[in-house]
């Protein structure tokens, strides 16, 4: 009974997450674009007028549409399944906010091909922080996992984003299950690559957070599944 009870609170908690990241996912993008055109037309010493394109979303519209559907189902899953597994703790809570963060990092990126600093830093100290406390003896290797993984992807020719997102995946996984992070998702982001050629007939960049959060999620899962 009482585990019912805890998969029933996670999916409860997973559904009212599911609209914060359906709701900020779309709201971030369009905060840090006007922002940025703040900054430019400062820069070049140019009057700033608002861009009526960018403020025209209503503050509703995340509700619309298949996307609010299954940023909801996905989240309230992940709420489910983390509070089933672990029951209600605070190691339920720190992953369930972790996956749900990485949820809104994958739905930016796969809609602007951007992620977000604002998100991606905050988690990467979020994971050491965790482990200082938690595991005070494993964190040299959560340390070493986070610059091991941001090294590795620095100097390819993806955004520096999934560079950073991969320092976030060493911070989380520690160095030993960095490379079954990077299996999954470089395996994941070559499928999608594929699809997309094949779809649009030539090659063209496409986001590469979504393939390389379901490697993260993966591993981290199968961590706290002890796999």
């Amino acid at each position: 009974m009482a585990v019912l009870i805890h998969t029933a609170i996670g999916m409860l908690a997973g559904l009212m997450a599911g609209l914060v990241v359906s709701m900020f996912s779309m709201r971030l993008p369009l905060a840090l674009q006007r922002e940025w055109r703040v900054d430019a037309h400062d820069y070049l010493g140019l009057p700033y007028t608002p861009d009526q394109a960018i403020n025209a979303k209503s503050k509703w519209e995340f509700l619309k549409g298949s996307r609010f559907l299954v940023i909801e189902v996905v989240c309230a899953a992940i709420g489910g399944i983390l509070f089933w597994w672990l029951g209600i703790s605070v190691e339920s809570v720190v992953f369930a906010l972790l996956f749900w963060s990485l949820i809104t990092v994958a739905v930016i990126d796969q809609e602007t091909m951007y992620i977000p600093d604002v998100i991606v830093m905050p988690l990467l100290w979020a994971g050491m922080l965790f482990y200082a406390l938690t595991a005070p003896d494993q964190l040299q290797w959560h340390v070493m996992g986070a610059a091991a993984g941001y090294c590795a992807l620095r100097w390819l020719p993806v955004g520096q984003g999934d560079a950073k997102l991969s320092a976030v995946a060493g911070a989380w996984v520690g160095l030993g299950s960095l490379l079954t992070y990077f299996t999954i998702g470089a395996t994941l982001g070559v499928v999608v690559g594929l699809v997309y050629y094949c779809v649009r007939g030539k090659s063209e960049p496409f986001p590469y957070g979504p393939s390389l959060v379901a490697g993260l999620l993966a591993t981290v899962g199968m961590q706290l599944l002890r796999v």
